[in-house]
């Protein structure tokens, strides 16, 4: 490597959240709203409403491709997220929003998503357990 060619530094990820929607306030500051990690539903097959990851990803250096890509419970690929160039600075974080299309529920499970950082998975996961609603029990009770 020449002497003026610095080595690039993989980032590290802060942050990896699903939630309802993302804002930006004045001032650049983001607010997250509905956080949730569980979603229910009274019958399988179904279609979950869109919603929002957000990453925050801190430190490294120079360029790198940033993608991610999620799994449905049935663990096959769900959407395809386009993958983002940024360049990286070590005391500037990078944060990400990408909004998710309705999600097909083929069955309770786990829907998983991974941030890959040019092709290679970093941090952890962001997984939304899927279950079914128990069901209600609507017999007429006797009064002791």
């Amino acid at each position: 490597m020449s002497k003026n060619k610095k080595a690039s530094i993989l980032p590290v990820m802060h942050c990896f959240l699903s939630c309802d929607g993302v804002s930006q306030e004045i001032g650049g500051k983001r607010s997250l709203h509905g956080l949730f990690d569980q979603i229910f539903a009274t019958e399988f097959p179904t279609v979950f409403k869109p919603f929002s990851l957000f990453v925050r990803l801190m430190g490294g250096s120079g360029k790198h491709t940033v993608t991610i890509q999620g799994t449905g419970t049935d663990e096959m690929p769900i959407g395809t997220h386009k993958s983002i160039d940024c360049k990286f600075k070590p005391t500037i974080g990078v944060e990400m929003v990408v909004q998710i299309s309705p999600v097909p529920l083929l069955k309770p499970g786990v829907v998983r998503f991974v941030v890959n950082i040019d092709g290679k998975p970093i941090g952890w996961p962001c997984e939304i357990t899927v279950g079914k609603v128990p069901a209600i029990d609507k017999s007429p009770k006797s009064k002791p």
